[in-house]
């Protein structure tokens, strides 16, 4: 059997001392070391930062308005859709029961309305030519009219009907989902 030595009181301290008291670690990593270390994350962390300025989006334009008048309307009226033509404000308007479309003057002053049946839940409005289409919400139906606000016609769709606008082609429909529909603005058939 070998014998063993035994151990100092010197050596007992020197392996129960933390490497945290040495004076060439920092953090646990040798003195000479650190340098290099930290230039490894500064040029990483620069890196990004330099990468990320690349893949910003291009700034936007910025337009400025003026306001050169205000109209009065009534807070009753639960707009969901509005055109502005010939000096005439054309709405559409929700809530079962109270849906309406309506014609006003820029005062506010009702020209003419006509009331949807209780069933029907007004929604977007839109334009074209002389015909105006109002869509419903969950009844799947659009009515049509002429200028004068009387019923022209009708047309179904299979999702619900929110907003309602037209690009001088095509009818745009959304659903108040993040799909858009695209409509044919004399047969009302969906296009795309």
């Amino acid at each position: 059997m070998a014998k063993q030595r035994p151990i100092r009181n010197s050596e007992l301290a020197a392996k129960e001392t933390p490497r945290s008291h040495d004076p060439d670690l920092i953090f646990g990593v040798p003195r000479h070391r650190l340098p290099l270390i930290v230039l490894f994350f500064g040029v990483t962390i620069g890196s990004f930062v330099v990468w990320g300025l690349f893949q910003r989006p291009p700034m936007l334009d910025e337009y400025t308005y003026e306001q050169i008048d205000e109209y009065q309307h009534d807070e009753n009226s639960f707009t969901q859709g509005l055109v502005f033509h010939d000096g005439f404000v054309y709405e559409s308007t929700g809530l079962y029961g109270q849906s309406k479309i309506r014609k006003l003057n820029l005062d506010g002053t009702v020209v003419k309305e006509r009331a949807l049946d209780p069933e029907y839940f007004g929604e977007g409005l839109a334009l074209v030519g002389d015909k105006l289409i109002q869509l419903t919400w969950k009844e799947y139906k659009a009515f049509v009219y002429d200028l004068d606000l009387n019923p022209i016609g009708e047309f179904s769709y299979d999702v619900q009907g929110w907003g309602l606008t037209y690009d001088g082609k095509q009818l745009i429909m959304s659903d108040g989902t993040s799909k858009l529909y695209f409509l044919n603005p004399d047969s009302f058939e969906i296009e795309r």
